[in-house]
C-alpha cells in the first residue's frame, strides 16, 4: 500500500526549519519543535489561525477537528484525502503561520575570518554600552 503522505514528506524534507516526523508517535511536520501538520487516518490535520480554519471549513475545503472530547478545536482543520492536491500549499501556509518559511534549505556559506571579527567587534561594543 503506497504512503498517502509521500509527496508532502518529500516536499518538506529539504525545507529549512521543518522536521519531518516519522516512525512511532505523532507523525507529521514540525517547525520550531511544534507540530503544524499531522498525518491523521489518511487525512491531513493542520494548525492554523482560527479565522483561517473557519474560512477553510466555510469554503468546504476542510472539516472541523474533534480530538474525541466532543468539542472541536478552533485552530485545527482536517483536510480530507479528497482534497490532497491542496495539502502542500495549505501546509506551507501552516508553516508560515508558525513563522517558518517553506523555502528549501540553502547551502551553508562558510563564514570568513573578517565577518567573524566584525561580529566579535559588534558584540564587544554592545557590552561596553551596557
Amino acid at each position: 500500500m503506497p504512503d498517502p503522505y509521500a509527496s508532502i514528506r518529500a516536499h518538506f524534507e529539504n525545507v529549512a526549519g521543518v522536521t519531518v516526523s516519522a516512525g512511532r508517535g505523532a507523525q507529521g511536520l514540525k517547525a520550531r519543535g511544534k507540530m503544524f501538520a499531522m498525518f491523521y487516518k489518511g487525512d491531513l490535520l493542520l494548525t492554523l489561525p482560527p479565522d483561517r480554519v473557519e474560512a477553510l471549513i466555510g469554503a468546504g475545503r476542510g472539516l472541523p477537528f474533534d480530538p474525541g472530547t466532543g468539542k472541536t478545536m478552533k485552530n485545527r482543520a482536517l483536510i480530507p484525502a479528497t482534497k490532497k492536491r491542496s495539502w502542500i500549499k495549505l501546509s506551507e501556509e501552516a508553516a508560515a503561520a508558525t513563522g517558518t518559511s517553506a523555502a528549501p534549505r540553502a547551502s551553508k556559506k562558510k563564514t570568513t575570518k573578517r565577518a567573524k571579527e566584525a561580529r566579535v567587534k559588534r558584540g564587544s561594543a554592545k557590552v561596553k554600552l551596557l
